[in-house]
């Protein structure tokens, strides 16, 4: 069904990622396609969406955002830990240049760049910008937004796995109060 979703879009559109509904649909192929283990398919798809947002709508836009989630997942599932945070940091930086470093996007992205700077085992960059976050999160936004805590979550969980088991139980029972 979605590969012929795909194949509708392309003859509609003139080509994979031509408009919004082409990507999406290329997107819903990728992710059922990766579901299946067949991930190397998938890659091109989301990469294309990708770069087709980030062509037609721009870099810091919310598209390019949304796009850019599945591919950074996929890029690490496929051990390309570089290569999604070279795309995490870009998708950061965008965000940040366009929108300022309190907005609710750039606050996601963020967390999202930590996440992946902890997975590759650079702590010490993840653990400042994941301070911050919180920080700017709870000044902009208030300490019940969800930014705050996802941003809360993310600096527990690299305290845990830095065994800081002190530093991470307080920030996760913030996120519950």
């Amino acid at each position: 069904l979605c590969r012929s979703l795909v194949a509708k879009a392309e003859a509609r559109d003139g080509g994979k990622f031509g408009t919004a509904d082409a990507r999406a649909a290329a997107t819903r192929l990728a992710r059922v396609l990766g579901e299946q283990g067949a991930r190397d398919e998938a890659e091109p798809l989301l990469r294309g969406a990708f770069e087709a947002c980030k062509r037609d709508d721009g870099a810091a836009s919310a598209s390019a955002l949304e796009a850019a989630r599945p591919l950074a997942a996929l890029l690490l599932d496929l051990g390309h830990s570089h290569e999604a945070l070279a795309l995490r940091r870009e998708t950061f930086e965008a965000r940040r240049e366009a929108l300022g470093e309190d907005d609710r996007d750039t606050l996601a992205c963020a967390v999202a760049l930590a996440e992946v700077l902890t997975l590759a085992g650079r702590t010490d960059e993840a653990m400042p910008l994941l301070v911050d976050a919180q920080a700017r999160a709870e000044a902009a936004l208030g300490a019940s937004a969800r930014e705050a805590a996802a941003a809360a979550n993310a600096l527990a969980a690299l305290h845990a796995r830095t065994g800081d088991r002190a530093k991470a139980e307080p920030l996760v029972r913030k996120t519950f109060e």
